[in-house]
């Protein structure tokens, strides 16, 4: 935008400045360069505000929070890292916020995906680990992995498709699940190797699914003839936190993760992040100690007190 340039070229004649040096309306501008990588920072509260992704909605509240971040670090153009400077920014990264994120990496001019191939070509083992199934993850270009922990472990792949691990759901238990979301009025759905598969559609689905990016509208069919064809990885089941707490007394044999306050993922008990961390672990016959796992939402908390050094990120749920 205009305003991003005028920015830019401003940086550019008065070199490092505070956002309050910058003009009144200078901090919104500076958010949106940084997180396109253009520009820096070095305090660790804008990189926090971009990992939150939003402000306060009182007023006086949003000021409070603007005034502060205005005069927190100094910004500057972020300058393409150079091949001799590109370890070193890492090191002050690691140096001064003890993690290196997209966010920190763009706040230090580090090329996301140039530090991820560093840290792997020294060695480093970078797996994904999510709740979503292959199909469903979004597009990583030029990102290259070395495994994927999928379903919260269900599913453990290398990235030429050797399964090391895997443990659906029983087709009993699905049709139990089924029982119940018809007699307490919710959605289930399914992850399968053909995608996600819903036994109704209902706005909390849809405002998930939107979140997420994903089309609105799944595929609906009956679960069990699916079930029968394709194996159920993990169902995704749309009810509220008090129903959850409940209905899971009726599964003792599944365990449930929450990373939405709109679903709950439904694995088999002993199915987690840190079991299909465990997976690699055995496979590339690394120690746990040496292990570093990152994330934020309910279904990382086990991985992330599981790994050698785990880091619940700025936006994480308290209990990380």
């Amino acid at each position: 935008s205009e305003e991003e340039r005028a920015m830019l070229a401003l940086l550019s004649r008065r070199g490092a400045s505070f956002a309050s040096a910058l003009g009144p309306n200078a901090l919104p501008a500076l958010m949106r360069l940084a997180a396109k990588g253009l520009v820096r920072c070095d305090s660790f509260a804008p990189v926090r505000a971009l990992l939150e992704g939003k402000e306060p909605e009182a007023p006086k509240q949003r000021a409070r929070v603007r005034a502060k971040l205005s005069a927190a670090g100094r910004w500057e153009i972020a300058r393409p890292a150079q091949e001799g400077e590109l370890a070193a920014r890492m090191e002050t990264a690691f140096e001064r916020w003890g993690i290196l994120c997209r966010e920190t990496a763009r706040l230090e001019g580090i090329p996301w995906v140039e530090a991820l191939a560093r840290l792997r070509g020294r060695g480093a083992k970078v797996i994904i680990a999510t709740g979503r199934d292959r199909r469903s993850l979004p597009p990583l270009e030029g990102l290259t992995f070395d495994g994927y922990i999928l379903v919260n472990g269900g599913h453990c792949l290398t990235t030429d498709g050797e399964v090391l691990a895997e443990r659906p759901i029983p087709m009993e238990i699905l049709d139990r699940m089924l029982h119940v979301g018809m007699r307490e009025g919710f959605p289930v759905s399914m992850l399968t190797d053909e995608g996600m598969v819903a036994s109704s559609v209902n706005d909390g689905m849809r405002e998930f699914l939107g979140a997420l990016g994903m089309p609105l509208d799944p595929a609906v069919a009956d679960l069990r003839e699916v079930a029968q064809r394709t194996p159920c990885r993990q169902m995704c089941v749309f009810m509220s936190p008090e129903q959850e707490e409940r209905i899971m007394r009726e599964f003792p044999e599944c365990v449930s993760s929450r990373w939405s306050p709109l679903m709950a993922d439904i694995n088999m008990r002993g199915v987690t992040k840190a079991s299909g961390m465990d997976v690699f672990l055995r496979h590339y016959g690394i120690d746990r100690s040496r292990s570093m796992a990152f994330g934020d939402g309910g279904n990382d908390v086990e991985m992330i007190r599981h790994a050698g050094v785990g880091v619940a990120l700025g936006n994480a749920v308290d209990a990380a």
